[in-house]
């Protein structure tokens, strides 16, 4: 959905789908509704499919706002009729809350960040895997060999735990499934120190000051590198903390003052 500085719609609202293609057919829309040199895309959220698509925009040379969800809400709100909810009511709800909040967060690309995000998310994922594996051969292992093996996630156990599998008497076929286990575990054990020494690399150089920080590692300053992008977009730690969910919100009821956070509410 178009709207001009003013908040009003034009041009026709367009749905585009989220293929290869989704860059340049925003960009001939665009285009064949405003010859205007400088345009700017208010997107909600921040996350997923919204960044490949903010980055597309940017590199292309437009403006690229991000719009919270709850400032999208308030402004469905105001203007649509009966609260009624569409993706084009979301689309000029998400225009009307960036131009009544001129500072909103700017989109920036950081070649490094982009490539950070991605490492962090593979992890996860393989970690996520891991433990899977982890869990289901541990419950087979119990069962066969009645025997509870240590910490998986290290070579030293794996190895001690397929010495174990080999001098135990079982069927080929109960076997060759538990060693493929031990195979899948290896193998994840061994993308994931990888990982380790790649983001390692990469995270150094990005936050030396966070690294400084007792008690946090490579991998866990590696997440809100990944998440928060360039720091440089938070001209204060309030609006750090409020991008972040951290910031207490005032809800006052009569003469009670009180704050809601992200873990409930607190007394004023």
């Amino acid at each position: 959905m178009a709207v001009d500085a003013a908040g009003r719609r034009i041009g026709k609202p367009l749905t585009v789908k989220n293929d290869g293609s989704l860059i340049t057919t925003l960009l001939k829309w665009i285009r064949s509704i405003t010859d205007t040199a400088s345009v700017t895309w208010e997107i909600e959220d921040g996350h997923g499919f919204a960044r490949r698509l903010a980055d597309g925009l940017l590199l292309a040379g437009h403006e690229v706002v991000w719009v919270p969800t709850r400032l999208t809400a308030a402004h469905r709100k105001l203007y649509a009729a009966t609260g009624s909810k569409s993706d084009p009511v979301d689309a000029t709800a998400a225009a009307h809350a960036a131009i009544a909040t001129p500072g909103l967060d700017r989109h920036r690309i950081d070649e490094r960040v982009r490539e950070l995000r991605v490492l962090v998310d593979y992890r996860s994922d393989i970690v996520k895997r891991r433990t899977m594996a982890i869990n289901q051969l541990k419950a087979h292992v119990h069962v066969w060999l009645d025997h509870t093996p240590g910490d998986l996630a290290r070579g030293k156990t794996l190895t001690a735990l397929t010495v174990l599998l080999n001098s135990a008497r079982l069927g080929i076929h109960v076997h060759q499934a538990l060693t493929g286990m031990i195979v899948e575990i290896t193998d994840l054990n061994r993308r994931i120190h990888y990982l380790d020494t790649t983001i390692k690399d990469l995270v150094g150089p990005l936050a030396p000051q966070l690294m400084k920080i007792v008690g946090i590692s490579h991998n866990s300053a590696a997440v809100p590198i990944a998440e928060i992008g360039d720091i440089t977009r938070f001209s204060t730690s309030a609006k750090l903390a409020r991008f972040t969910g951290c910031a207490p919100i005032p809800v006052y009821s009569s003469e009670v003052q009180a704050y809601m956070n992200v873990t409930g509410w607190q007394a004023g």
